[in-house]
């Protein structure tokens, strides 16, 4: 019911308000994907790709250095991503531990498979190039993202 229907649709182009308005029939489906997804430890492979929107900064709008890039991933992993958080937090809360003891299980699998074998696209005007694969560092336009680079900070 949180999502903000003003933002970009994901790659799997279903519109924010269609999970919005729909929240209370698509939450028991959703729900039995979701913990499909954590008990295998895996993603479904179409979550794992972004698609790359450059934003005009300032300058001039005919250099590339003047856009950066906003990755777009799939609102419906984020609302997984939001449930996988609060319960790593929770954990980490309530046992009184630190992140750097680590996650053991399917969730440590399912972190895994998260971090890994992603792609992106730039998509520009409906226009889009082909894939590639993202080789390092953590998901940007994620939940879990910015988490997981302060997490893997303190380790180094």
């Amino acid at each position: 019911m949180n999502i903000n229907i003003c933002k970009a649709q994901g790659p799997d182009k279903i519109p924010n308000i269609v999970l919005k308005t729909c929240a209370t029939q698509l939450a028991p489906g959703l729900a039995i994907i979701f913990q499909h997804s954590v008990d295998a430890g895996k993603l479904r492979h179409d979550w794992l790709c972004a698609n790359i929107a450059p934003v005009f900064k300032k300058g001039d709008v005919h250099l590339a250095e003047n856009y950066r890039p906003v990755s777009l991933t799939c609102v419906v992993c984020k609302l997984l991503e939001h449930v996988i958080c609060k319960h790593i937090l929770d954990h980490l809360e309530e046992n009184n531990i630190l992140t750097h003891y680590g996650v053991n299980g399917s969730i440590n699998a399912w972190l895994s498979d998260f971090l890994t074998n992603r792609l992106m696209k730039v998509v520009v005007d409906g226009e889009e190039s082909e894939a590639v694969e993202v080789v390092s560092g953590v998901p940007q336009g994620t939940v879990l993202g910015p988490r997981m680079f302060l997490s893997l900070q303190r380790l180094t």
